[in-house]
């Protein structure tokens, strides 16, 4: 048996392998409280961005909400009929098909058959 190898090391300084490793994974690890989530555009340009500068003139002139509300108020006042929640339902798919930038909120947009 070769007592010079790599394997016979290993096999020889295994604990001392396993606390190495043990230790690398906590301390890389311990880097992922650091890690952060930024969704807003604006770090991907410069303060001086033509595009920016545009898009902050416009959110200051109008809005910065990006969200679009349906309201609907049927001429009875029921909403929960039949004919009322298919009228949703039917808006809901042809506005989340039509406009490519909608995305339907399946949690707020599931009608319940009770």
């Amino acid at each position: 048996m070769n007592e010079s190898g790599f394997g016979y090391w290993v096999v020889k300084h295994k604990w001392a392998i396993v606390i190495a490793t043990v230790l690398f994974v906590c301390l890389s690890g311990s880097g992922t409280l650091f890690l952060t989530f930024n969704n807003d555009i604006r770090v991907f340009f410069s303060r001086d961005n033509p595009q920016l500068i545009a898009m902050e003139t416009q959110e200051n002139t109008y809005s910065k909400n990006d969200n679009i509300l349906f309201a609907v108020a049927p001429q009875d006042g029921n909403v929960f009929m039949r004919k009322t929640l298919a009228a949703i339902e039917e808006l809901t798919e042809t506005a989340s098909s039509n406009i490519p930038w909608i995305r339907a909120n399946p949690a707020e947009s599931t009608i319940l058959n009770i």
